[in-house]
C-alpha cells in the first residue's frame, strides 16, 4: 500500500455507513489532511485516492451530510465550470 493511503486511513474510523475523519478538523467539522506541506480537505483526498482523479477543477461533496465523512461511496464530484447556475437565462 502507498504510504499516504496508510497514513490517511490511520485517521479514519470506518463504520457501517460513514467513514469518520478522526484527524484535524476545521471549526465546521470538515476534515483536514496534511501532506507534503499542503493542507487538504480530507474528503477530497479520499476521492482522489479512490478514483485517481485530481480535484483541482471539481467540487467534492458528501451525500450523507456528514462533513467528517470520507467514505468514497458517500462522495460525489461536481464540475465547477459545468454546473448550471440559478441565474442562467
Amino acid at each position: 500500500m502507498h504510504p499516504i493511503y496508510e497514513r490517511f486511513m490511520g485517521q479514519v474510523e470506518v463504520t457501517n455507513s460513514c467513514w469518520n475523519w478522526t484527524g484535524t478538523k476545521n471549526p465546521d467539522g470538515t476534515g483536514r489532511f496534511h501532506s507534503l506541506g499542503h493542507r487538504l480537505f480530507a474528503h477530497r483526498v479520499s476521492y482522489m485516492l479512490e478514483t485517481g482523479r485530481s480535484t483541482t477543477d471539481i467540487r467534492v461533496t458528501q451525500t450523507c451530510g456528514n462533513k467528517a465523512c470520507v467514505n468514497p461511496a458517500h462522495l460525489v464530484a461536481h464540475q465547477l465550470d459545468k454546473e448550471p447556475s440559478l441565474y442562467d437565462g
